[in-house]
């Protein structure tokens, strides 16, 4: 029996909206799928879209254009506490960025 990808997206495209600035797509019509226990490399020059894919990986941002579907469930049907619980217990999710709890000891904060 086959299971459903972690990860499936399906001509996913994200477009960053700024008040003063002309919109800007960052990714166009991606579809990738990824499998339980499989590892993947994210590589590509600087302004590729690969911060954009993992925040979106990540249930940080939601496409804007296309579907995301998270171990079977489709992100735009999760609310804000179930992207959370998929964050905590299906995908985890380091930052790039040091966004740590100060008042945490460093292992607390990889534990969390």
């Amino acid at each position: 029996m086959q299971s459903k990808p972690l990860f499936e997206l399906r001509d996913v495209s994200y477009t960053y909206q700024a008040l003063k600035s002309p919109p800007f797509t960052a990714l166009r019509n991606v579809s990738l799928s990824i499998n339980h226990g499989e590892f993947v490399a994210i590589i590509g020059a600087s302004g590729s879209g690969k911060s954009t894919l993992m925040h979106l990986l990540g249930l940080m941002s939601e496409p804007s254009t296309g579907s995301l579907a998270v171990a079977g469930a489709r992100v735009s049907d999760l609310n804000s506490d179930a992207k959370s619980e998929s964050r905590n217990k299906t995908i985890g999710f380091l930052f790039q960025q040091f966004f740590l709890l100060p008042q945490m000891t460093v292992l607390e904060n990889v534990l969390l």
